[in-house]
């Protein structure tokens, strides 16, 4: 099927591990990883040099490309490959999309690299999102297992 429209991307829920490429223990991170989606976390800590980390209780976290190169300042070209079509699609674009098919008012984490350190506007819900590039990480210690995404900084919209 091709791909004519936003709405036809297949943005699904997974399971955060898959979603994160964190099913298999890994040393480094995957580059060529181009998965997205969304799924439920009970928690994800947010790091970047030199600041406290940041817990997020109960988010949905959002998994999207960046698209190498991106035209604008102002906007976040994202890169969907599906089957054998690959699709650009701005982030402002897409971001209504994502807020009407992940439940509730759970806080949206972005697990997308901003390479342009694109400030995104506030929403109808709390949002965090990275500037720079994002990692995923699982973390293993005696509370159990604990998901961490890296960037250079993160930052906040909404209410706490």
């Amino acid at each position: 099927m091709a791909i004519a429209r936003i709405a036809d991307i297949p943005f699904e829920r997974r399971d955060v591990l898959e979603l994160l490429a964190l099913e298999h223990d890994r040393l480094g991170v995957d580059a060529d990883y181009a998965g997205f989606g969304w799924a439920l976390a009970d928690r994800v800590t947010l790091q970047a040099p030199d600041r406290p980390p940041v817990v997020v209780d109960a988010p949905v976290i959002v998994a999207l490309h960046s698209a190498d190169e991106q035209p604008t300042a102002d906007d976040i070209e994202l890169l969907f490959e599906v089957g054998e079509q690959s699709l650009l699609v701005p982030l402002s674009a897409f971001l209504p999309r994502v807020l009407a098919e992940v439940p509730g008012d759970r806080p949206l984490v972005l697990a997308l690299c901003n390479p342009g350190m694109v400030e995104l506007p506030a929403g109808p819900r709390p949002l965090y999102f990275a500037l720079g590039d994002v990692t995923s990480w699982l973390d293993h210690g005696d509370a159990g297992p604990n998901l961490r995404l890296s960037a250079r900084r993160w930052r906040y919209r909404g209410e706490p």
